[in-house]
């Protein structure tokens, strides 16, 4: 189980440098909460377009090492770039909307492709071995 100040500190540094590499603006605001999350559920963003919000909540209880953690972290913010999207899915997704399944899958591939981009362009790096 990983340190739950340090990996406040790793998600703290993954959610600024994945905020300047994806180029989320400034006013967006990004909240971070460590909770307890379902199994095998380690992370998520909610977004809330109205108000230029977003809350990702992670639990590093699951995770492995803060590499993962640093990982995890961008993952959910890289779903910002592509938040107009984001916030239709969103709207299916409560409206339990068939086409849900296959915009969600299609925004996940995307999402995955860029977090790569990011953690081969910012490797995770021990922060106070």
């Amino acid at each position: 189980m990983l340190d739950p100040e340090k990996a406040l500190e790793i998600a703290e540094l993954a959610r600024l440098e994945a905020k300047k590499f994806f180029g989320i603006p400034a006013e967006i605001k990004i909240n971070l909460t460590a909770t307890r999350r379902e199994e095998n559920h380690l992370a998520q963003v909610f977004y809330m377009d109205a108000y230029l919000v977003a809350d990702i909540h992670f639990d590093p209880s699951q995770m492995e090492s803060f590499q993962e953690l640093w990982e995890v972290i961008a993952h959910e913010v890289a779903h910002l770039e592509s938040r107009e999207i984001l916030h239709v899915v969103q709207v299916l997704e409560r409206e339990k909307h068939p086409l849900f399944d296959q915009l969600n899958a299609g925004v996940e591939k995307l999402t995955v492709r860029r977090t790569r981009d990011f953690v081969k362009a910012h490797p995770y790096q021990e922060v106070n071995p």
